[in-house]
């Protein structure tokens, strides 16, 4: 073995025993299984960890989540009032880690989590290529891409499958379903119509005037993106962490 393979052995094996070694108390507050008050203390753990899935969890490899930079996000859509193919890439979304919880609970027996998610304001801001329609009026362009969004409503249901390890329940995720809705937004989309500021003034205040047809078609895209984050995230830790651990029976 060179010098180089066992600076990097060490390395690694220095780097996994600090991952064993992390414990859920040292990340947020352990919720007892029996607690009958276990909904609000899942709630109120949720929320003390926001501050550190802010800035990210490197002991379970959480990447930060304010601001979360999201490589490349890909719309199409068609068949109504807006139809769509977009690409939006270095996607910089602030505000993820405002969140409140509004509603949890678990069921052990059904192995499945469910949560309600508030988040006041959500700001985001990429590069874009756009072609289609919205309301059957062409709209084409590339640039910078700016939007806000109010009031932003998440619905969460997760579904885990048990798996023994070493005479520890692991539970696995093994679907989740994830619906948003949002009580107002904002897109600007710059440089429109290969910069004709007429054009695109003109296409801007369309969009800002119908904003829920817009929002809806760029929903799924949204959604499915979303999800993928919670799910990785959520793996993450139920991955790390046994059953024991996280709801402790005593």
């Amino acid at each position: 073995m060179s010098v180089f393979d066992f600076r990097v052995w060490i390395l690694f094996a220095t780097v996994s025993c600090v991952i064993a070694a992390v414990q859920v108390g040292d990340i947020t507050t352990v919720c007892k299984r029996n607690d009958p008050n276990l909904s609000e203390c899942m709630k109120n753990s949720a929320h003390s960890i926001r501050s550190k899935l802010g800035k990210g969890i490197k002991q379970l490899r959480i990447p930060k989540m304010d601001p979360m930079i999201i490589p490349k996000v890909h719309l199409a859509s068609g068949g109504g009032p807006v139809s769509l193919d977009s690409t939006f890439t270095n996607v910089e979304v602030e505000g993820l880690s405002n969140y409140e919880i509004k509603n949890i609970n678990i069921d052990f027996d059904r192995k499945e989590i469910q949560a309600e998610a508030f988040v006041p304001v959500l700001n985001m801001k990429s590069q874009y290529e756009t072609n289609g329609k919205i309301l059957n009026l062409p709209i084409t362009g590339s640039g910078d891409s700016h939007s806000k969004y109010t009031g932003v409503k998440a619905n969460i249901k997760l579904k885990f499958k048990p798996e023994n390890r070493n005479g520890q329940e692991y539970w696995n995720l093994e679907k989740s379903d994830f619906d948003v809705d949002v009580q107002h937004a904002d897109i600007y989309l710059d440089n429109l119509f290969n910069g004709n500021k007429q054009l695109g003034d003109t296409m801007n205040t369309l969009i800002a005037e119908n904003w829920q047809l817009v929002f809806q078609e760029m929903k799924p895209a949204v959604r499915d993106t979303v999800n993928a984050l919670v799910s990785d995230m959520t793996s993450k830790v139920f991955n790390h962490f046994s059953l024991e651990e996280l709801f402790p029976s005593q």
